[in-house]
Formats: structure tokens, C-alpha cells, sequence
């Protein structure tokens, strides 16, 4: 089972790089260069090493097919923390919230849900309140 999870993960990355990757990577030369932004939302902590795996995991993926940091988009990572600091129900839906502001303020071209609660209570919670044509696409 953990090896199914782990597959469709690594599965779900490759397919978000791949949607990531159409909007271009620079290439060297080009005078303007637009940078795109990725936020990465993590259901628990980044003491929790899968969670830092498929972060850093992630970036790797992106310089692979010509991102770099930086130079062609900007990454941050929101924590939700649900596993160990905030547990009870309430608490998930504050963080989650908290998550939803951030899709809103930083206007990102691609966010990455990573784990149960984020997709639970961000995904689902954005979708729903959203819909201003400015939709959260889920793969």
C-alpha cells in the first residue's frame, strides 16, 4: 500500500512538471523573462523526511527539464503541520485558510498539494469558494 501511495505521488509530480514545463522554461538569450511562481502545500512538517523529499524532489524535477530557482520562477512551500501541531478539526481548517490566503496573495501559476489534508481541506475548500474563473486545477 505505502508503495502504491509513494507511485502515485512521484506519478503526480511528473505530471504537474510536465504542466509546468509548457510554460516554458528561459532559454538563454531571451531578454525578458517571465518568472512563475509554485507553491507547494504540505499536509504535515518538513521535520517529516518525505515531506522534504518531494519538495526538494520537486525543484529537482524542474531543473531536469531547464527551471532553475530563481532565474525562471519563484517556490514557497506553506506547511499545514497537520500531523503533530495542529490536529484537532478546527485547527486543519484554520491552517487551511491560512493556505487558501497564500494561493490568493501569491497568484501562483502551479501549486503542488502533498498529502491527505491539504487536498482534503484546500482543494476542496478553494474549489468551492472560488468561482471566479480562477480555479484551482486538480491532476
Amino acid at each position: 500500500m505505502k508503495s502504491l501511495v509513494l507511485a502515485s505521488i512521484v506519478l503526480l509530480i511528473f505530471i504537474l512538471i510536465g504542466s509546468f514545463a509548457g510554460l516554458s522554461a528561459g532559454v538563454p538569450g531571451d531578454e525578458v523573462r517571465a518568472q512563475h511562481r509554485v507553491l507547494v502545500i504540505n499536509s504535515y512538517a518538513p521535520d517529516i523526511a518525505l515531506e522534504r523529499d518531494l519538495s526538494s524532489g520537486m525543484a529537482e524535477g524542474l531543473r531536469r527539464v531547464g527551471f532553475l530557482e530563481s532565474r525562471d520562477y519563484q517556490m514557497k512551500t506553506f506547511w499545514m503541520e497537520t500531523k503533530v501541531n495542529y490536529t484537532r478539526a478546527e485547527e486543519i481548517e484554520k491552517r487551511a485558510s491560512m493556505a487558501i490566503a497564500m494561493i490568493d496573495e501569491f497568484k501562483p501559476d502551479l501549486v503542488f498539494l502533498n498529502d491527505d489534508n491539504a487536498l482534503q481541506y484546500v482543494a476542496a475548500n478553494y474549489t468551492k469558494s472560488h468561482t471566479d474563473g480562477h480555479n484551482l486545477e486538480i491532476q
